[in-house]
């Protein structure tokens, strides 16, 4: 975003062009042309730079042509009218320099002030604004370049021929440091790669590990029961990575499995991992919940614990804990529930005889199960891991 003083664009009659933000007001700020309506916007126009951002660089996969885009001469001259307010030509100068002249005083052309219109060039070969009356100025001078690709300008006219020019740089404002580039979700992959946007200098990464799976529950006879304890949840680790090559990356697609119907434990869920130059991550799958003999005394299946992650980034959320599951005799039980994390929810652990909850999301535990009356009960599944990359410039 481009502020100025204020009191260097007052245009003549105290009509303001810049916001008490040093922003330039709206009624002021060019549109971008479309190829086409469906790839501008509403009547083919949207509104460019956003907000009185600097940023000309199309969003999506939409083509940009400005109105003034002359290809087949080595010079070229137009003059800007009064009817192509806040318009912003995209001038390709691959095959030549390009002018874009202002010939006869602004006020004679009918501009009032607070006209604008933008430039930006396309090309190896500057363009030149030039302003041929004698008594017009743009920033004190008779003419303005653009001198590389990428290069562009907000032209804005003052009153009394005088005009002031917002500009900005390939390599500086027109693309901000810090502007979002993109997310990309993985739910799984074995030794995959991810390979990152050209204009990316950072990559903002989540890794999430598989959540463990639920305990199973055994009752092998009348008046006796059994329980399953919940499965943990997989670790979160967050970490900005300056972008160096590309990313290979582990996901499991799946938690771990919950226990088998009886006295079987949850298996534990899988690792993600993240590795490339300067970068190695791992998130901890989280432990599976244990089981019991059946019985009709007072006992207790243990959760799945905490799992450190062996290889944190900048904010590092181990794997967290479920919930025990509770035998009070024969005929009272239920199993623990599964741990929640910050992408999934944790699957409930059932109580009457039945089987423990599968976990929702993403890195959270499966619910343990319940068993009475002789029926042994499966536990609960966790859920997969998760790897998320925001790219940004």
């Amino acid at each position: 975003m481009c502020k100025l003083d204020s009191s260097l664009l007052q245009a003549d009659g105290g009509i303001p062009l810049l916001g008490e933000d040093g922003v330039l007001l709206p009624e002021h700020t060019p549109q971008l042309v479309g190829a086409a309506a469906g790839e501008a916007g509403e009547a083919g126009v949207v509104d460019a730079p956003p907000n009185g951002g600097m940023s000309f660089s199309p969003q999506g996969t939409a083509a940009w042509l400005g109105l003034f885009d002359p290809v087949s001469t080595s010079a070229t001259t137009t003059q800007i009218s009064a009817d192509q307010r806040r318009i912003l030509y995209v001038v390709d100068s691959s095959v030549g320099a390009k002018s874009i002249a202002l010939t006869d005083e602004a006020d004679a052309l009918g501009l009032l002030p607070g006209f604008s219109f933008a430039v930006k060039r396309r090309g190896g070969s500057n363009v030149v604004i030039n302003l041929t009356a004698t008594t017009d100025t743009i920033d004190g001078a008779t003419s303005m370049t653009l001198s590389a690709d990428g290069d562009f300008a907000i032209v804005v006219y003052l009153g009394l021929g005088k005009w002031t020019a917002l500009k900005g740089t390939a390599g500086g404002s027109s693309t901000p440091a810090g502007t979002f580039l993109g997310r990309y979700v993985y739910t799984s992959g074995t030794g995959a790669t991810h390979t990152p946007n050209a204009a990316a200098t950072l990559c903002r990464l989540i890794l999430v590990g598989a959540g463990g799976g639920g305990g199973g529950a055994d009752s092998s006879a009348p008046g006796q029961s059994g329980v399953g304890g919940g499965g943990a949840s997989g670790g979160v680790n967050y970490h900005d990575w300056p972008v160096s090559g590309n990313i290979t990356f582990t996901v499991p697609s799946a938690g771990g499995a919950g226990g088998a119907a009886g006295n079987n434990g949850g298996t534990a869920g899988a690792d993600s991992t993240a590795t490339g130059s300067g970068l190695t991550l791992t998130s901890k799958g989280g432990p599976g919940g244990a089981s019991m003999a059946s019985g009709s005394t007072f006992a207790q299946a243990a959760a799945g614990i905490i799992a450190t992650n062996p290889d944190p980034g900048d904010i590092d959320i181990p794997a967290a804990p479920a919930s025990d599951g509770r035998r009070l005799n024969g005929s009272l039980c239920w199993g623990g529930d599964g741990a929640s994390g910050p992408f999934g929810g944790g699957g409930s652990g059932s109580g009457g005889g039945a089987v423990g909850g599968a976990a929702s999301g993403y890195g959270a535990g499966g619910g343990g199960a319940s068993a009475l009356s002789s029926t042994r009960r499966a536990g609960g599944a966790g859920s997969g891991g998760l790897f998320i990359v925001e790219e940004y410039t």
